[in-house]
């Protein structure tokens, strides 16, 4: 099973900015083994410029007050460029 999103515009307020932006962000989520209940997601951000890119994941689900630390489930991250080559990334908390 495999789903794939794409943003391709992003609004103007969102970004405060006075035009509309497009976002080259592009999602793959992929399940290739249901069973061990893992979820493959593949990020690509293409014409990123600045020298440094803060990701987040929330800690809480909607309809639920526990925090469960998500990015505490977090297996196998990496981060290369357009020729697969690793680039340095820290986890921050």
């Amino acid at each position: 099973m495999q789903t794939k999103i794409n943003s391709s515009l992003v609004t103007a307020e969102a970004l405060g900015h006075r035009r509309a932006v497009l976002n080259p962000w592009h999602l793959q989520v992929a399940i290739p083994a249901p069973h061990n209940h893992l979820l493959q997601v593949t990020m690509i951000i293409k014409d990123w410029s600045e020298p440094q890119l803060d990701l987040y994941m929330p800690v809480w689900t909607p309809g639920s007050y526990l925090v469960r630390e998500y990015s505490k489930q977090l297996q196998g991250f990496q981060v290369t460029d357009e020729a697969g080559n690793a680039l340095p990334w820290q986890k921050i908390s």
